[in-house]
Formats: structure tokens, sequence, C-alpha cells
């Protein structure tokens, strides 16, 4: 197995892109707070490339729930991990 490398910024552009461009196409719009704060993680993992887990975005009133994971290395199965998950409105 060839040693892990960190990613270049233009890997994790790419791939920050990625995971916006899913959130709208499931009907997440950009001015949803849940999107800014994806959004707002990526920006500063594209910049420093530092890993990114948060454990819990509200995509209110969609309700969904989503986790976010961005990793600092490149390699298999390191892409950027995101989950959105209904949960029943109160």
């Amino acid at each position: 197995m060839p040693p892990l490398r960190d990613k270049t910024k233009e890997e994790r552009l790419k791939e920050g892109m990625m995971v916006l461009n899913r959130l709208k196409e499931v009907g997440i719009p950009m001015e949803n707070d849940g999107f800014i704060e994806v959004k707002n993680a990526i920006s500063r993992w594209v910049q420093d490339g530092q890993a990114v887990i948060i454990e819990k975005i509200n995509f209110f009133p969609f309700d969904r729930i989503g986790k976010l994971t961005l990793f600092r290395v490149a390699g298999p199965k390191t892409g950027p991990i995101m989950f959105l998950k209904r949960v029943e409105a109160n």
C-alpha cells in the first residue's frame, strides 16, 4: 500500500464542491443555515487542509440532520462523507 499523502488544495476544492452540489441536488437551498455551516467548514478545510468532523448539522426546516467528514489525506476511501438523515418533526 503506498504511503498516504496530504490532499492538494485543488483536490479539497473539487471534493468540497461535490458535497455542496449534492446538498443542492437533494433540495437544500444555499441560504439554509445547515448549508452555510457546511460551506464554511469546507472553505476552512480547503484553505488549511485540516481534517473536519461535524457530528450534527441541522437542516431546518427540512426535517434532516447531517454529519460531515472531510479527510486530510488522500487515498482509498478518503473522499468526503456527508450523511443526511430524516428526523421526525415536532
